[in-house]
């Protein structure tokens, strides 16, 4: 649905990383008690939730309904725009900075405005979409795990390029992990895991934090 993008993220990759490693993320189980969870990822977000928290209107929602891996596509006419005034904004500030001369601007700045100019090329090609939710019961915590693997893969064990790639969240479910650029979110609560996939999605990191913690509140 992102294009190029979604080649890089997502949980097919997160396998495929771990692989190239010699990891099998399919080798890593739970055991179950009682019948699984059934949800739809819909109805811990509800569009007009959504719409509110990203100051557009959200008007339509895509899903599957209930399942223990419940997906929720979110859909705006107002995203394109959005994203583009985003990254333009993010581009200015670069070349403000550049202009000035401060060769020394905030890393976490930087960063941040890289990030905008990702989402919003991504949002430009989207279709629309303004974010995506995953939502896995049946294997939460392997879903976890193996997130957690894939991006302890790619930062490489630490340094600058790990804060860039990783950051663990407090305060969100039992365990959460931001993505690299801010771009995918990733939390369990007990039995479980939720992906924010926010490629296109203009509010960064807080949006992502703050809408993981309002589906947080319905688990």
């Amino acid at each position: 649905m992102l294009g190029v993008g979604a080649l890089w993220y997502g949980w097919h990759v997160v396998k495929q990383t771990a692989a190239s490693k010699g990891i099998d993320i399919d080798s890593i189980t739970e055991t179950h008690h009682g019948p699984v969870r059934r949800v739809n990822a819909c109805d811990l977000l509800s569009k007009e939730e959504l719409s509110q928290m990203v100051g557009m209107n959200v008007e339509r929602t895509e899903t599957q309904g209930k399942s223990s891996h419940s997906t929720c596509a979110y859909y705006s006419s107002s995203a394109i725009d959005k994203s583009s005034d985003a990254a333009t904004d993010a581009i200015k500030r670069i070349q403000e900075r550049k202009d000035s001369g401060d060769t020394n601007a905030d890393q976490e700045k930087a960063l941040k405005d890289i990030g905008s100019i990702v989402r919003g090329i991504s949002g430009v090609s989207a279709n629309g979409l303004v974010v995506s939710v995953e939502v896995e019961t049946e294997n939460a915590k392997a879903a976890m795990a193996g997130f957690k693997i894939a991006m302890g893969l790619m930062t490489g064990g630490g340094g600058e390029q790990a804060k860039a790639l990783r950051e663990d969240i407090k305060g969100v479910g039992d365990e959460a992990i931001m993505g690299p650029l801010a771009s995918i979110f990733m939390f369990r609560k007990g039995d479980v895991a939720v992906t924010i996939d926010g490629r296109a999605l203009t509010g960064g990191r807080d949006m992502q934090v703050a809408i993981a913690k309002r589906i947080a509140d319905k688990l």
